[in-house]
């Protein structure tokens, strides 16, 4: 796909949708996409990258860690955009905020808007597109119990966690959101995620629900 207006993108939603799987299938189908990996790629084994944090003070300590991350995301994205390819976001920076947003709804921290603040004060470059994927919550686990990696903290695998993670989303004004069906075939998600990518390339649209 030849580039005509530098664009950014992302991939976001709970885990166990799909995303990762996502970013990867349309490296592999377009050439010019880039994929930014997620934050756990820079966090290696890091005890501060996913766990829940306990108090105000884990937390922020949390977003200071992930705000070194995003910084080193954002070269590679400069990187991606100078040589002409599409770098498509494995999570986004967004998806640091909502996190400590859910959190704040189901008991934990309430520093969301401190977290906002930070990252968007920053002068990162932002996601043109979202594209966020969803799916119920039953077959969220599921998929998780399929899974034999390690236990994820408790919050993720929360009903109300990800339904607050999830409304956080609604509120960004910074991009355009799509809503994707992750219960849907990987291939025909792959297929509508690729044809909206092609087609934001050079269009102006609009906020529009799969």
């Amino acid at each position: 796909m030849e580039v005509g207006v530098a664009m950014i993108f992302a991939i976001e939603g709970p885990c166990y949708v799909g995303k990762t799987t996502l970013v990867k299938n349309l490296s592999y189908l377009d050439k010019y996409i880039k994929i930014i990996p997620e934050y756990e790629y820079f966090a290696k084994d890091s005890k501060l990258f996913g766990s829940q944090p306990q108090s105000r003070q884990q937390a922020l300590k949390t977003v200071n860690f992930l705000l070194e991350i995003e910084s080193a995301r954002q070269k590679l994205i400069l990187s991606f955009l100078k040589r002409k390819f599409i770098p498509v976001q494995d999570r986004s920076l967004f998806t640091c905020i909502a996190f400590d947003y859910a959190m704040s709804k189901i008991g934990g921290p309430n520093i969301w808007r401190k977290t906002q603040d930070l990252f968007l004060s920053k002068g990162f470059l932002l996601p043109n597109f979202i594209f966020f994927l969803w799916v119920n919550h039953e077959v969220l686990l599921k998929r998780y119990r399929n899974d034999k990696c390690s236990p994820l903290s408790n919050c993720l695998m929360d009903k109300a966690f990800n339904r607050a993670f999830k409304d956080y989303f609604y509120t960004i004004e910074h991009a355009i959101v799509f809503w994707i069906n992750g219960e849907l075939h990987p291939a025909k998600v792959l297929r509508d995620v690729y044809g909206l990518i092609k087609s934001t390339i050079n269009p102006t649209i609009s906020k529009r629900e799969l």
